[in-house]
C-alpha cells in the first residue's frame, strides 16, 4: 500500500473520530477547569491554555479532511485536505499568498504554543518541587502574564515565519474520466508550498526541528530535578493534602511531558533524513519514506489524549471531574 492509498484510508476511517474525540477531551478539561475555582491554579492555567491550542490545531490540521470525508469528494490525489480547496479558490493574488500564509501560521503557531507551555509548566513544577521558597515568591499574576507573553510571542514569531516561506500558491487542474463516479469531485486543487530558496529551504528544515531539540534538552533538566528531588524526599506522615496534590500534579507533567517529546520524535527524525538527503547522495527507499512520513500523526494523537491522561491517572484531576459535572457544586 502506497503513501497516498495509507493517508486516504486513514482520512477516512481515523481522523473524524481523532477530531471529535480530542475536542471532546479538551473543552471538557476548559469546562473542568472554569468552573471549579480550587482548579483556577498556576499550571492548570498553562495547562488550559495549552487546550486550547490543542484544539486549534486539531481543527486547523483535520478540519478540511474531515469535511472533504462528509461531502464524500475530493480536490484531487491528496486526500488529507487543505483549507483552500474546502473553501474555494481566492479571487486575486494577494487573497491566494495571504490564504496560504494563514494556513501554515495558524497550526505553526498553535504548535509552538504547546511547546512554550510544555516548557513552562516543567518550569512552573521544578520550583515548586526543587525551590518552593522562590516559586511562592514568583507565584503572582504579573510573573504568568509576562510567560504567557513570552510563549505567545515565541509562537506568532515562528508562524510569521513559517507563513511567509510557505507563501506560494499553486493551483493544479485536473481531468476526470467521463464517468458518473467522478462528477464530484473538483476540477482544481489550490495548494500551497515552500518559496523556491535555498534560505528558506534550510530555515524550514532546522526551525522546527531546533525548537524540538531545544525544549527537549530544557525539560529534561526539569524533569531529571524534579524526578531526583521526589524520590529522595523523606515521606512524612504530617504531609497535607496540599503537598500530596503538588507531587502528583509534578508527577504527571513528567510523564505527559515525555509523550508529548516521544510522539514527536520520530517524525522529527524523518524531517532531518529528509534535509540530510537534499543536502547528501544518500537517498531512502520509497517504502522508508512512507513509513516515516505518517509519523507526523504521533502530534495529532498527543493533542487528542493528552489531557485525557491527567483525568484517568490523577485522582485529583479525577475527583474535579465529576465534580464540575454535577448538578450542584459540593
Amino acid at each position: 500500500m502506497d503513501s497516498f492509498k495509507f493517508q486516504n484510508q486513514l482520512a477516512k476511517h481515523f481522523v473524524p473520530y481523532l477530531l471529535i474525540i480530542g475536542l471532546i477531551f479538551n473543552l471538557t478539561f476548559l469546562f473542568v477547569v472554569s468552573r471549579l475555582e480550587r482548579m483556577r491554579t498556576i499550571p492548570n492555567f498553562y495547562l488550559s491554555m495549552q487546550a486550547t491550542a490543542d484544539c486549534l490545531y486539531l481543527i486547523v490540521q483535520m478540519g478540511p479532511t474531515v469535511w472533504r470525508v462528509i461531502n464524500l469528494h475530493r480536490a484531487g490525489p491528496d486526500n488529507r485536505g487543505n483549507w483552500f480547496n474546502l473553501l474555494g479558490s481566492a479571487r486575486s493574488n494577494f487573497e491566494s499568498r495571504f490564504g496560504c500564509f494563514i494556513e501554515h501560521f495558524s497550526y505553526v503557531f498553535c504548535y509552538n504554543v504547546s511547546i512554550g507551555v510544555v516548557i513552562a509548566v516543567a518550569y512552573d513544577r521544578y520550583l515548586a518541587i526543587v525551590h518552593p521558597l522562590r516559586y511562592q515568591r514568583s507565584k503572582n499574576r504579573k510573573h504568568t502574564l509576562k510567560v504567557i507573553t513570552g510563549i505567545l510571542s515565541f509562537g506568532l514569531s515562528l508562524g510569521v515565519c513559517r507563513g511567509f516561506i510557505h507563501s506560494k500558491h499553486i493551483v493544479r487542474c485536473y481531468v476526470w474520466p467521463n464517468s458518473p463516479e467522478f462528477d464530484s469531485f473538483q476540477l482544481t486543487g489550490h495548494y500551497c508550498e515552500k518559496l523556491d530558496n535555498n534560505i528558506t529551504d534550510t530555515i524550514n528544515d532546522l526551525t522546527p526541528n531546533t525548537t524540538f531539540i531545544t525544549a527537549m534538552v530544557l525539560t529534561s533538566v526539569f524533569y531529571t530535578k524534579i524526578v531526583y528531588q521526589l524520590s529522595s524526599r523523606k515521606v512524612a506522615s504530617n504531609n497535607t493534602q496540599v503537598t500530596m496534590v503538588r507531587d502528583q500534579v509534578a508527577r504527571m507533567v513528567v510523564i505527559t511531558g515525555c509523550l508529548f517529546f516521544l510522539c514527536q520524535l520520530p517524525y522529527r527524525l524523518y524531517t532531518t533524513i529528509k534535509m540530510v538527503e537534499r543536502l547528501t547522495d544518500v537517498q531512502l527507499s520509497r517504502t522508508a519514506h512512507t513509513i516515516l512520513s505518517n509519523f507526523g500523526f504521533g502530534t495529532h494523537l498527543y493533542c487528542t489524549f493528552n489531557v485525557l491522561l491527567f483525568v484517568v491517572v490523577n485522582p485529583y484531576y479525577r475527583r474535579a471531574c465529576l465534580e464540575a459535572f454535577r448538578c450542584r457544586r459540593t
